[in-house]
């Protein structure tokens, strides 16, 4: 290389040497490592779970429906109210509406006729305002011919609405679906973990293995129950002091052990620590590793685990959640600090599922 193009490189702006420095670096493969870590689990997530809900609202068992009937003028002598009671108790209970304070309408049905310019001539009205309460837990089905032919007066239009708002329809919908949405979002991203692995890890340089496997499995167990009661120490000591410290997957995991507890068992103290390990250490940690820059991926590493946990967040202010995330931060750089020191990827996994495991106890006997 001649003076001058050495004397042009240094000359070159600062941004193209620093897209120099981020290709040279293993911060670009790492990026991409994240991208197609996220970007799968995220996509098998909705997979999985959008099916499931069509298939919830499918089978959801419809609440109580407002009844609205409107028809066409007629002579108020030709209103059959028992007929109409009648074709609509066939599907369900009837039930005077509420008015906001709580207190029925006292009058269940009501004829009313709206006067029109044209003399002798009437609106439309509205001659019908109840609830219906389903016998099936299922759409009412209303017959509209059956119902013209009882009720005397043509019907312009039949209004059947839920009761309960789509707002309060939509806010119960996670919670009726919290545990099989947990159960999805655990094997997506354990499927993920997996991908990433096997797309962008398993050619990477293997770290040498510095401690005999058996010694290593050994200090991963013991490993693993120390953190695990140094994290719940934290959180108990901070919660006395004040915090309202609670992890933001608490009460999906509570809902799984209650409903299927040994299968909660296999994918907290399995699944989700092996993925998390195969991809936060094994992937993201080796390779900067391998790179020469352990320390700086044993930071990042753990930083990207504890906001993960944590990116959602379970209430208790801003303080509390920075505070869970740092206990699942300082969780991670021990498992990286242990990854590091063993070279062995099952001394790490190990380490995770017992830690898991420690916490499922505690999880299982505290609501037991």
């Amino acid at each position: 290389m001649s003076p001058t193009s050495t004397s042009d490189d240094a000359a070159r702006p600062p941004r193209h040497r620093l897209l120099r420095w981020w290709r040279g670096t293993p911060f670009r493969g790492a990026t991409l490592d994240l991208l197609l870590y996220f970007g799968a689990t995220l996509a098998l997530t909705l997979a999985l779970a959008i099916p499931l809900v069509m298939q919830y609202q499918r089978e959801q068992p419809y609440g109580p429906q407002r009844v609205q009937l409107v028809f066409q003028p007629c002579d108020v002598a030709r209103w059959n109210e028992a007929a109409v009671k009648e074709v609509f108790a066939r599907q369900g209970e009837l039930r005077p509406v509420r008015a906001p304070d709580g207190r029925p309408v006292p009058k269940f049905m009501n004829a009313l006729k709206l006067p029109h310019e044209a003399e002798g001539a009437h609106e439309p009205a509205v001659l019908g305002y109840f609830e219906l309460h389903p016998h099936t837990g299922r759409r009412p089905h209303i017959d509209g011919p059956a119902l013209a032919a009882a009720a005397g007066c043509p019907v312009t239009e039949i209004r059947v609405s839920p009761l309960a708002s789509l707002v309060d329809t939509m806010q119960s919908l996670p919670q009726r679906l919290a545990s099989p949405l947990t159960i999805l979002a655990l094997c997506a991203s354990g499927l993920a973990a997996l991908l990433a692995w096997w797309a962008r890890g398993r050619r990477l340089p293997a770290l040498p293995p510095r401690m005999p496997l058996g010694r290593a499995l050994a200090v991963a167990a013991v490993t693993g129950v120390l953190m695990q009661a140094v994290a719940t120490g934290l959180l108990l000591g901070l919660r006395d002091l004040g915090l309202a410290l609670q992890p933001s997957n608490l009460a999906p995991l509570l809902a799984l052990i209650d409903e299927r507890p040994v299968l909660a068992f296999l994918l907290v103290a399995g699944v989700a620590p092996v993925g998390e390990e195969l991809f936060f250490r094994h992937v993201l940690l080796r390779r900067f590793a391998v790179a020469g820059r352990a320390a700086t991926g044993l930071v990042a590493s753990a930083v990207v685990f504890g906001v993960l946990h944590e990116v959602t967040g379970a209430g208790g202010g801003d303080l509390a959640q920075l505070a869970m995330a740092a206990i699942y931060v300082a969780m991670g750089l021990a498992f990286g600090v242990l990854y590091l020191h063993t070279g062995r990827f099952a001394a790490v996994a190990l380490a995770h599922v017992v830690a898991n495991a420690a916490a499922f106890g505690l999880l299982a006997y505290s609501t037991s």
